[in-house]
């Protein structure tokens, strides 16, 4: 099996006075936006993220889980198959998404 790629990430809303490690990309409101999917949002409610999302396939605390797997067969990529292994992780205060933290990998 070949390496692949992965992409990740972690949003999640935090005072203007905090202090952030260096390492994380910050993203102002002037700045940018980031778009998911299916208006998956930070303070969206968790009826409505179960609306969006279904059930999640696992419940830990807080933190509703999403995971999907898909064995792709495609002619138009090298090799002609590949995986995609996708996880979404949602944690809820109080009812509505405080964090979101996504995590997608692809190899063939």
């Amino acid at each position: 099996m070949a390496a692949g790629t992965v992409n990740r990430f972690h949003v999640l809303a935090v005072p203007s006075a905090a202090s952030i490690d260096r390492r994380c990309s910050s993203l102002s409101a002037r700045s940018g936006t980031i778009e998911l999917p299916g208006r998956v949002a930070l303070g969206l409610s968790a009826s409505a993220l179960r609306q969006l999302l279904g059930q999640p396939s696992a419940v830990a605390g807080d933190t509703l889980v999403y995971h999907y797997s898909r064995h792709v067969i495609d002619s138009k990529v090298s090799g002609g198959e590949y995986y995609i292994d996708t996880m979404l992780c949602v944690v809820m205060t109080h009812g509505r998404v405080v964090q979101i933290a996504g995590w997608r990998a692809t190899t063939s």
